[in-house]
């Protein structure tokens, strides 16, 4: 059989959306002039024509000299869907395209497709050049399938971003090959060909990072590369059948560098702080806040979990034969289960569990720091918690070392995540959690320390030796030293004193318990 070709998939994958073909808008970027916009078109495959919602460049002309233009556009060339919009300044390369994108996403556009003009050795300037329409010259205006060659991995394949790799004059040298291979190691990734060139975006994950604050220079598309990937979301990279532009690029290694200093809270900034839709990930590692709480949790007890979020532990306790109970303000329909049943509650209110004290084991993860009114939560594991079970509670540790570093330095960031999380009211360091728990009328029976998620950190395998030597090595230090290096801290309690009403001969003279 056949294998289709990407314009064959994309054309196929039209009419089977039909109606529901997701709306594609087209920028035509580094556009030296209006011959160049108008060539650009002309290489748009016919069949690929009704793909694209809308094309648009910039231009440094009046908006009603531009409307002429468009007019007599769409006459000499039938493209109904071409936009000339107005420039009001060149921003530089990376800056034209901030505006430009950040004009798809107010149009409500699905995907944003960016395309070098067509003009060899015009300057790469979005905005400069010609004012007219022209002739153009017939060799610059093959149809090709680069646009297609883009939207099959998004469209098809789920990507939330596609990047370029292209053949090339001459083979890269030593220092780009090094380059190369060093930014996909930091990164976890495996790209051959970081050079800026065509590119398409899904807009939903877009508008979840903070792009405005890239450089206004070239190093914005790999600052936007490594924003997208550090939602979780799939980098996809389509080869091209021609060569990129020659663009003067800087080395996406100090982009890469930057991105997981600011992850080890060395160094700090705003660009990196995206915004993903589930805000906590399961940490699979056993050493890390997750593994060694399942640790604690014996093999087919009664779970209480409070706060349980999308349910990050429920399958896992599930495989240790666990009936659990899971308690959060999320709906239902974003929970994980398995639950034996769910409860839609904010623990900050005041509230009730048709339950009596039957857990073996209540679980308060990462929840703690959430509560403005953390003793109505204490008070519901007292009421709720056998005699004899456990309460198994956890939370960050806000006197880690690195934010030490970073008080020294001026800096204290909260962000989407991590201990300074922003929807976090309450910080803590080891005595005030310990203490925090103690006024609650518990009795800690273990503590324990985790080593910074360094599987999230590097955003690869638990299972990987690397991994697993940094954190058996970090652990150890924050063993030896809690309140440095611990990155949270997990105490393991249970009921040092009876609601009123429980313990025998309360209240005097009633008939006791």
């Amino acid at each position: 059989m056949t294998e289709l070709t990407p314009l064959e998939q994309i054309l196929a994958f039209a009419r089977e959306r039909g109606d529901a073909f997701p709306r594609v808008a087209v920028l035509i970027a580094d556009c030296p002039g209006l011959p160049a916009f108008e060539a650009t078109l002309a290489r748009i495959p016919p069949p690929l024509r009704d793909v694209p919602a809308s094309v648009y460049a910039y231009f440094d002309l009046p908006a009603e000299r531009l409307r002429e233009l468009g007019g007599e556009l769409a006459r000499r060339t039938g493209w109904e869907k071409a936009a000339l919009l107005r420039a009001v300044r060149d921003y530089g390369y990376g800056g034209n395209r901030k505006v430009a994108l950040c004009c798809a996403l107010e149009q409500g556009f699905d995907f944003v497709a960016v395309l070098p003009a067509t003009q060899p050795g015009a300057p790469q300037s979005a905005i400069r050049g010609s004012t007219e329409l022209a002739e153009v010259n017939p060799q610059s205006t093959i149809p090709d399938d680069t646009l297609a060659r883009l939207l099959v991995p998004a469209l098809i394949g789920g990507a939330a971003l596609v990047h370029s790799a292209s053949p090339r004059p001459e083979p890269p040298g030593l220092a780009e090959r090094l380059t190369t291979r060093l930014t996909d190691f930091v990164l976890n990734l495996r790209l051959t060909d970081w050079r800026p060139g065509p590119r398409l975006y899904r807009l939903s994950a877009l508008r979840r990072v903070p792009f405005m604050l890239n450089d206004d220079g070239p190093l914005f598309d790999a600052q936007l590369l490594i924003q997208i990937k550090s939602l979780g979301e799939r980098i996809a990279e389509a080869p091209l059948a021609e060569p990129k532009p020659r663009i003067e690029a800087a080395s996406p290694l100090a982009a890469a560098l930057e991105y997981r200093l600011h992850q080890l809270h060395l160094r700090r900034h705003g660009r990196w702080l995206v915004d993903r839709a589930a805000n906590y990930t399961f940490k699979k590692s056993p050493l890390s806040s997750h593994g060694q709480l399942l640790g604690l949790v014996p093999s087919g007890a009664r779970v209480l979990d409070l706060g349980c979020s999308q349910g990050l532990l429920a399958h896992e306790l599930e495989k240790k034969g666990c009936r659990v109970v899971g308690v959060d303000r999320l709906p239902p329909e974003q929970v994980k289960l398995p639950y034996e049943r769910y409860h839609q509650i904010n623990l900050d209110d005041e509230f009730t569990l048709p339950y009596d004290r039957e857990f073996d084991v209540v679980i308060l993860s990462d929840v703690i720091e959430h509560l403005r009114r953390r003793e109505l939560v204490m008070a519901a594991v007292r009421r709720h918690l056998r005699e004899d079970g456990r309460l198994i509670v956890s939370t960050g540790n806000v006197a880690i070392w690195f934010y030490r570093l970073s008080l020294a330095l001026g800096r204290f960031e909260y962000g989407p995540r991590g201990i300074l999380d922003e929807t976090h009211v309450r910080l803590f360091t080891r005595s005030t959690f310990e203490r925090l728990v103690r006024q609650a009328g518990f009795e800690i029976v273990r503590r324990i320390v985790t080593p910074l998620p360094f599987e999230l950190i590097f955003e690869t395998r638990a299972d990987a030796g690397f991994i697993r030597f940094l954190d058996r090595t970090y652990h150890a230090c924050a063993r030896a030293w809690p309140s440095m290096f611990a990155y949270q801290f997990i105490l393991e309690a249970r009921i040092a004193r009876l609601e009123p009403g429980e313990a025998p001969g309360w209240p005097p003279g009633g008939d006791g318990a």
